[in-house]
């Protein structure tokens, strides 16, 4: 995207991507967040998700399942793209398809790993704050 696009622009084009595109904006957060480590054998992108609001951990491991946090390279159009993915996911399975929390793993050749996971009690304390 240029960087002369309003978010308005920005969330038009945003609205119009497709799956392969999203999981593509997540590969980029993931990637650039490790593209300083040596070595890393996976990039490990957590997100929590409730409306109208995303947040990101990134996390890199070598070669050990330990995971290692470091800066997230996520912007404002990887959020964008999250909230995409919640909605196409949405209007597609409907029900099925509940979750707020996603982990994205990406390896070194590309390829990617996807967990949608369902977190009761982070529904149950954003339904308390809001008073429901």
């Amino acid at each position: 995207m240029e960087s002369g696009d309003s978010r308005f622009d920005i969330w038009r084009k945003l609205i119009k991507m497709e799956q392969e595109d999203i999981f593509f904006e997540l590969a980029i957060a993931a990637k650039e967040s490790v593209k300083t480590i040596p070595n890393w054998s996976k990039a490990i992108l957590k997100i929590k998700r409730i409306e109208g609001n995303v947040g990101f951990e990134i996390f890199y491991a070598l070669n050990s399942d330990s995971e290692i946090s470091v800066n997230t390279a996520a912007t404002y159009n990887t959020s964008l793209a999250v909230h995409e993915l919640h909605k196409n996911m949405a209007n597609t399975f409907g029900n099925n398809s509940k979750w707020n929390r996603l982990v994205f793993t990406l390896f070194p050749d590309n390829k990617i790993n996807i967990q949608h996971i369902w977190d009761e009690n982070l529904q149950y304390e954003v339904d308390r704050l809001n008073g429901e």
